[in-house]
């Protein structure tokens, strides 16, 4: 018995150094409108950016971005194109859904490390595998994951319409948030 266990520790520790935990990084913070957050990560810095305020207004809501400072890396937010996982926004938080505001509200965006490819897609609009370049998802060949949860926010002016009466004018006045950021080893 306690030679099949040493001849088995050795394989457990192989398998330790194969399956080694992602790099993780953990984060949070409190934003009031129009304020930005940011957080070194290594070889990233993440922030969380006000939109640009309307008409000399407050801003509406924040959008997540991620700053690479050595190593090439994006996020590939989705959808391409309308409310994407990257928008903290009244207009795709609330009123797109059931005009309610539901928290926690947790996005998951993967991270491309390294170059981005889009060799899987033609550039001849008759073939299967094409997309217009604006729609097009690059691949990489790592990825990491960021999560931010929206754990607590206070909707202002969530029942006024804009001058036709269509769109809301809500906004927000504060938001908090924590997350992680996971890289592969």
């Amino acid at each position: 018995m306690k030679r099949s266990l040493l001849l088995l520790l050795p394989c457990l520790l192989i398998g330790q150094l194969v399956t080694a935990a992602p790099k993780q990084i953990s984060f949070k913070g409190t934003v009031k409108s129009g304020e930005a957050f940011e957080k070194d990560l290594g070889d990233f810095v993440f922030s969380i950016a006000p939109d640009r305020a309307p008409r000399g207004e407050h801003s509406n809501g924040w959008h997540i971005e991620l700053t690479s400072k050595h190593t090439t890396g994006e996020l590939v937010c989705l959808p391409m194109h309308g409310c994407s996982n990257c928008m903290i926004d009244p207009i795709c938080m609330v009123f797109q859904r059931d005009s309610k505001l539901h928290l926690p509200d947790e996005r998951v965006i993967d991270v491309g490390l390294g170059a981005p490819d889009y060799s899987g897609y033609s550039d001849n609009p008759k073939d299967p595998n094409w997309d217009p370049p604006t729609m097009r998802i690059p691949s990489f060949k790592k990825r990491g994951v960021l999560k931010v949860t929206i754990t607590d926010a206070k909707l202002e002016d969530a029942n006024k319409k804009d001058t036709t009466g269509t769109y809301p004018l809500a906004w927000f006045s504060m938001m908090s948030f924590e997350g992680t950021f996971q890289l592969p080893q």
